[in-house]
């Protein structure tokens, strides 16, 4: 029986391959340095490679699957809502703070789910904008406000 590739995961890997292949020749174009004194493209280079290299396990793995899983339709509300709360995060993290701006991130992101309550969304929304300000405020020292309001 001959196995026949899974096109899902033949689409993602080639697309992340030509993701780690653009990376890495766009590497190229600064100086690589040393491992002892590295330089502004050798992070890149190992990153892209990195990434190609990933390309390449996800594709050998879509090969050697048995069967061809059907393609499904994207899910088109959870896009519209997702970037949505990209917006909406991006248009208020700097006049209000990012406390707000990571509430209505992952309320909005939450929407388009159906299986999610409002209290679990409430919960999770809240745990997160806690974990946002200690992450980047405190533990990193970003320069971002909590909660501000106002321009």
């Amino acid at each position: 029986m001959m196995k026949r590739v899974n096109r899902v995961e033949l689409t993602g890997s080639l697309a992340l391959g030509a993701f780690g292949i653009f990376y890495t020749v766009k590497a190229f174009g600064y100086r690589m340095g040393t491992l002892s004194e590295m330089g502004p493209g050798f992070f890149p280079l190992v990153v892209g490679l990195m990434i190609t290299s990933l390309a390449g396990i996800i594709l050998l793995a879509g090969i050697w699957k048995e069967r061809d899983k059907a393609w499904k339709k994207p899910d088109l509300r959870a896009m519209f809502w997702t970037l949505c709360a990209l917006v909406a995060f991006a248009l208020l993290v700097r006049p209000f703070g990012i406390i707000p701006a990571v509430v209505v991130l992952i309320l909005t992101c939450l929407a388009a789910r159906s299986d999610t309550t409002w209290p679990q969304a409430a919960v999770i929304a809240a745990g997160l904008a806690i974990l946002a300000y200690l992450l980047f405020i405190v533990g990193l020292g970003l320069n971002l406000s909590a909660l501000r309001w106002g321009v």
